[in-house]
């Protein structure tokens, strides 16, 4: 599963369990349940409430916990986007909550589960489960199913074409998914974006 911080705690998912709560500033440390909450792609913080990004049963929802309570969760506390796609990564972005999917990025703005706006990013390339993403400055990088090269998203427009020169990287692997094996990403100091390949 993925992993969402909010120190001392961290969050995190289970695939087919659930998700977790792990708390590192006791001794001994204490790992709990998140009772009623799902597996999923991914887990980030939103505003104040906690959101798994690709319910385990249903991979086109996310799901989001209580207002200031991470320990409970209603099971009609949840958005469907409806169509159909699998949910990878979820960020926190410029006030909404952006989603990266198969089928391309989403946005959600509003308060979760009363004025909560659901609409899709136009042109925004999909992603794979595996592949690395980033978020930095406001801003989204992430590696696409269908190209070789990183998009940039900055919560309103997908752009594929500003890193395009980078395509030729490294080779592309077989079939659909072209991520190249790039699987993680980092900022050191919010300076320069690394992405890590299983090749190197």
């Amino acid at each position: 599963g993925e992993i969402g911080t909010s120190l001392p705690t961290v969050y995190f998912t289970v695939q087919g369990d659930s998700a977790y709560s792990f708390y590192v500033a006791g001794s001994p440390h204490t790992v709990t349940n998140l009772a009623g909450a799902n597996d999923g792609y991914d887990i980030d913080l939103h505003g104040d409430r906690l959101v798994v990004v690709g319910d385990g049963t249903n991979r086109d929802r996310i799901d989001f916990s209580n207002a200031a309570d991470f320990t409970t969760w209603s099971a009609a506390d949840y958005i469907s986007i409806g169509y159909q796609t699998d949910l990878f990564h979820g960020f926190p972005q410029r006030g909404g909550f952006t989603i990266l999917s198969f089928d391309g990025a989403w946005r959600v703005t509003g308060t979760l589960g009363s004025t909560n706006v659901v609409r899709r990013a136009i042109r925004a390339l999909g992603t794979s489960r595996h592949a690395a993403t980033i978020d930095t400055d406001e801003l989204i990088y992430y590696m696409p199913n269908t190209n070789s090269a990183p998009v940039l998203f900055d919560g309103s427009t997908a752009d594929d074409q500003t890193l395009a020169y980078l395509s030729s990287w490294c080779t592309p692997t077989s079939g659909s998914n072209r991520d190249n094996g790039i699987r993680a990403a980092f900022a050191p100091e919010n300076r320069d974006l690394m992405f890590l390949s299983t090749s190197g």
